[in-house]
């Protein structure tokens, strides 16, 4: 399989001493190239939004794009468009467009008739083009090819059949399609933009931690930047350097910076602005040179508790990794980690549907960003998830989430309490509250003796025959401990939910900062029984009642991705099963003001000391040393 280049934004084809440059501008693309398609005869349309003030005048001379081998197709356009528009199945090209051959496979490239002078900051490229019945070509079934793309939200596609009109698919799977406009045009040696800057929430004694992402503009890679940052009627300054500069091979490459806001003691929202001033020592004249955030002073700590679904099943030989991996990440993250483990084809299994495409096992996805493996990440490195995981939770919240749950009297219902209290305001609120039930500890009931059942509660193993160098952690998984077949207990198993895409009316149509906001939600739980697989009989699949939880997660419906989360154990149970309700403590931990998890107390400084009972309850507070 061929693979993409690591930074693929633009890459710079030539440079004179005049600095009139040629530049590939697209978006980054990793991993093994793949391959997607509705496995139909008909049009399909893709596009990528291009949005960069710094292209304006400048002149998009072709399009280029991948091209699987194998693909014959008719009815081949590229195009350039201020919106996205289709007619009789076909994009709209109302800026330029041009036609091609299909080729055999490669890199396509497609003149334009006339070069096109961009006027504006954003407009659509992408091409078209019409496939047969791939009944006798399997390359018709799935003729795009895609990477993985970390602007997955910027590429579009419409078909003539499955996706009329443009939209955004989640059958992409955080993929994204290798179109690229060819741009011809001046640049200096120093410039750099701003492409985004963190809203961070902070209290009034500690300063913000803000990540601002920059833009490489220039012939030359920025190796260091000055800058200012304004709010509350504070202006601070600085340089940074950056340890791997950001490269001058590509066009719109970005790299990361940290900077420290300043001390705010008014509690209220802080409009800020960052200004990137010098870049290598020279004055930044990049149109795109400032952005603003929003800090959020507060009397709450804004936590990041970061949401991984992962999508299993026990007849999945090499998901077993998933397993371990879940294991692993609940040990390292304790509570800013949440877990929601749907099971397809076994006992445990309670739906078909899932709330992002999955096409293949195992399979994960943080916070519906995309797809990832469960115990890779995104990468090759062993246990690579935790530094995927760890990158979610850096990110700043809108809004803290908590959430309450409580068996009824008959223990037939299990009602639940959430709250998010804002850190900022929003007129048009895109939040909703969705909410699941987990349960811990299940696995093959004891009273179970037909062994085709007994053997679809057993987790498939494929590293029972690999040395534990192969899964570190999963050490009990690999030879000479694993077997092919494993009863374990699966825990976070999702056994009920609410609509994926949240409740509508779960929060108000504007929310407001410092204000919380509460939303109730009830489970009927009489009817969560296990999967008839193999005609097993349809037991309760909640095995404990003293092991389930209940999660509230806050989705932004703007973008469909889970933004915070919360969770409880479900209480009330006592006497249910064999485990006791008696409160006794089982635990403490501290988090940092971040809401990261530290070691142990610190001799100075303020931490949150985070109280876990035998009974499956908690408590927190603020604690100075």
């Amino acid at each position: 399989m061929k693979k993409f280049f690591t930074s693929i934004i633009a890459a710079l084809a030539v440079a004179s001493s005049a600095m009139a440059i040629t530049v590939k501008v697209g978006y980054e693309l990793s991993g093994e190239e793949k391959y997607w398609g509705t496995s139909k005869a008909e049009i399909y349309n893709a596009a990528i939004l291009v949005d960069d003030a710094t292209l304006r005048g400048k002149k998009v001379t072709a399009i280029e794009f991948s091209w699987r081998e194998g693909v014959t197709a008719t009815d081949c356009q590229v195009f350039i468009s201020s919106e996205l528009k289709v007619k009789s199945g076909v994009a709209v090209g109302d800026i330029a467009t041009a036609s091609y051959t299909a080729p055999q496979s490669g890199i396509c490239t497609v003149k334009l008739a006339e070069p096109w002078v961009v006027d504006r900051s954003a407009f659509y490229v992408g091409y078209s083009f019409k496939v047969g019945n791939p009944k006798d070509n399997e390359a018709l079934s799935e003729p795009l090819c895609l990477g993985y793309c970390k602007s997955d939200d910027a590429h579009y596609l419409a078909t003539s059949r499955t996706y009329k009109g443009w939209q955004k698919p989640a059958a992409l799977n955080g993929a994204g399609f290798t179109v690229r406009a060819i741009v011809e045009g001046d640049s200096s040696d120093d410039a750099a933009g701003v492409k985004s800057v963190s809203s961070p929430v902070t209290n009034t004694t500690t300063a913000g931690k803000c990540i601002a992402t920059i833009v490489n503009h220039g012939a030359k890679e920025v190796k260091s930047i000055d800058y200012t940052y304004e709010v509350a009627g504070k202006t601070t300054s600085g340089s940074y350097t950056f340890e791997t500069p950001v490269s001058a091979a590509i066009y719109g490459a970005m790299g990361t910076m940290k900077f420290e806001a300043p001390v705010v003691s008014e509690i209220a929202e802080h409009a800020g602005v960052f200004t990137i001033t010098k870049v290598n020592g020279v004055a930044n004249t990049d149109p795109m040179s400032s952005a603003k955030n929003t800090l959020s002073v507060t009397d709450q700590i804004g936590r990041h508790v970061v949401v991984m679904e992962e999508f299993t099943g026990t007849w999945c030989q090499w998901c077993s990794r998933g397993y371990v991996a879940m294991r692993m990440l609940n040990e390292e993250l304790g509570d800013n980690f949440i877990a929601l483990s749907y099971h397809s084809g076994d006992p445990m299994e309670i739906t078909e549907e899932t709330p992002v495409a999955v096409d293949g096992y195992p399979m994960a996805s943080i916070e519906r960003e995309g797809d990832c493996d469960p115990y890779y990440g995104t990468g090759d490195d062993n246990f690579g998830i935790l530094e995927y995981v760890n990158a979610h939770m850096e990110q700043s919240v809108p809004a803290n989430m908590s959430v309450n749950a409580v068996y009824n009297d008959d223990f037939t219902r299990i009602n639940i309490d959430a709250e998010a209290y804002f850190f900022r305001s929003y007129p048009q609120n895109p939040f909703r509250m969705a909410y699941f039930l987990t349960a811990d500890g299940l696995t093959l009931p004891a009273d179970e003796t037909e062994p085709k059942i007994q053997a679809k509660w057993m987790q498939g193993n494929a590293y029972a025959k690999y040395p534990a160098s192969e899964l570190p952690g999963g050490e009990d998984f690999c030879k000479p401990n694993g077997t092919s077949y494993m009863v374990v207990p699966f825990d976070d198993v999702v056994v009920a939910y609410s609509p994926f895409a949240g409740e509508a009316a779960s929060l108000p149509a504007s929310v407001q900062f410092g204000q919380g906001y509460s939303h109730s939600y009830s489970f009927d739980i009489t009817n969560i029984k296990e999967n008839e697989v193999n005609g097993n009989p349809a037991r309760d699949l909640i095995q404990n009642k003293d092991k389930v939880y209940a999660v509230a997660v806050l989705i932004d419906t703007a973008t469909g991705r889970i933004v915070n989360a919360a969770k409880s154990h479900v209480t009330g149970a006592s006497g249910v099963s064999a485990v006791t309700s008696d409160r006794t403590v089982e635990s403490v931990e501290y988090f940092d003001l971040s809401g990261r998890r530290i070691k142990s107390a610190p001799s100075a400084g303020i931490v949150i000391e985070c109280t876990r009972y035998t009974d499956g309850s908690q408590s927190t507070a603020k604690r100075v040393f």
